[in-house]
């Protein structure tokens, strides 16, 4: 019997999917917390409650809520159940958490932060979780939920990833250094693209660390292209809790004149170099900011520098921060990927001649 050339491309998509896409609604647990909120909660295969797993927490959006504890892992939690796809889980075996919000509530309210908060305590007491690796995802309605839980418990969780959400920017000086990784699309026209943008800028005008995907086109529902970028999961896993990766792309660190957060002199200038990773993806160009004050371009994408960046008068603390831009991960979507480091600089004061400690 022949077998046309389509069914066989039919076949080994279908093959492909199913070796890659392994994590089903019916892995996940039916669970409800003391305080009655419903979630489901994967358990990876092998469990052994001699080794403490990573937990995701997954936010769902607006069009989930509920209490059938069922509709938010819809269309693999629209996406977000990639993350425990068997590639994935072969890096590294995590548990995920996905609660489902009432009808007509929200994720982004001090109530439903403590309900989760208890949520995350409640999978603590029965299963073993690295509590240096409670990490924070969600998107539309969730990903304001993401900002809001983890500004509501800033030293509780390792990181965020936010997509297609908002919140308050002046949250933001709260988890300076938390890492996270943002995601909206430019032509959104459910929650404006400006949700994300204001909170990035928020986070690198105090000095933090911030990746930033922005797709050109793919308006509200970007989530399941988001969810399969090939350097997210790893990125997730790198994070521990006050121990942000220096190792996960994509990554730009400043390294001179020095490493360190923060650098002293009494100088009008500054020298500035480093390094930036992004795996096989492309940079296209490293940009320094001073918050406040002037911008300009570094030399190089690789190795970068940028020499005699001026520095604002006066005896306060400056904040310079080098971004790169380079892939959006998604072809079809277009867009860039922002991601930076910043370098606090405070003046060195001299007393009678002498360098005060």
């Amino acid at each position: 019997m022949r077998i046309h050339a389509w069914l066989i491309g039919i076949i080994a998509a279908l093959l492909i999917d199913s070796a890659l896409f392994a994590a089903a609604p019916a892995d996940f647990l039916t669970l409800q917390t003391v305080t009655g909120l419903p979630y489901r909660l994967f358990v990876p295969p092998g469990y052994n409650a001699g080794t403490a797993y990573p937990l995701i927490v997954f936010l769902h959006g607006a069009g989930e809520r509920g209490n059938d504890n069922q509709i938010q892992l819809n269309n693999m939690a629209n996406g977000a159940m990639h993350l425990v796809d068997n590639a994935n889980l072969a890096l590294q075996p995590v548990l995920m958490a996905a609660p489902q919000c009432p009808t007509g509530g929200g994720w982004d309210n001090t109530a439903m932060a403590t309900r989760l908060s208890g949520m995350v305590d409640e999978i603590a007491a029965a299963y073993h979780l690295d509590a240096d690796r409670l990490y924070v995802t969600g998107l539309s309605m969730g990903g304001y939920g993401t900002w809001f839980l983890v500004t509501s418990y800033p030293t509780r969780f390792a990181l965020a990833a936010p997509m297609s959400g908002g919140g308050d920017p002046a949250r933001a000086s709260s988890v300076a250094t938390l890492p996270s990784w943002f995601f909206h699309a430019a032509d959104d026209g459910t929650v404006g693209v400006a949700g994300s943008r204001n909170i990035v800028n928020s986070l690198r005008n105090v000095a933090a660390s911030v990746i930033y995907t922005e797709f050109a086109t793919g308006n509200h529902g970007i989530w399941p292209q988001a969810y399969q970028i090939p350097l997210l999961f790893p990125w997730m896993i790198a994070q521990k809790r006050n121990a942000p990766s220096v190792t996960a792309p994509p990554l730009l660190r400043i390294t001179s004149p020095t490493a360190a957060p923060t650098y002293y002199t009494s100088a009008s200038t500054i020298d500035l170099g480093g390094s930036t990773t992004n795996s096989t993806y492309t940079i296209s160009s490293v940009g320094w900011n001073v918050v406040g004050g002037m911008s300009g371009s570094a030399a190089g994408v690789g190795p970068w520098s940028a020499a005699a960046v001026p520095l604002p008068a006066g005896t306060g603390a400056k904040t310079v921060c080098v971004t790169a831009t380079g892939s959006g991960y998604y072809a079809p979507y277009g867009g860039a990927t922002t991601f930076n480091d910043c370098l606090r600089i405070t003046e060195k004061i001299f007393v009678n001649g002498f360098e005060a400690p």
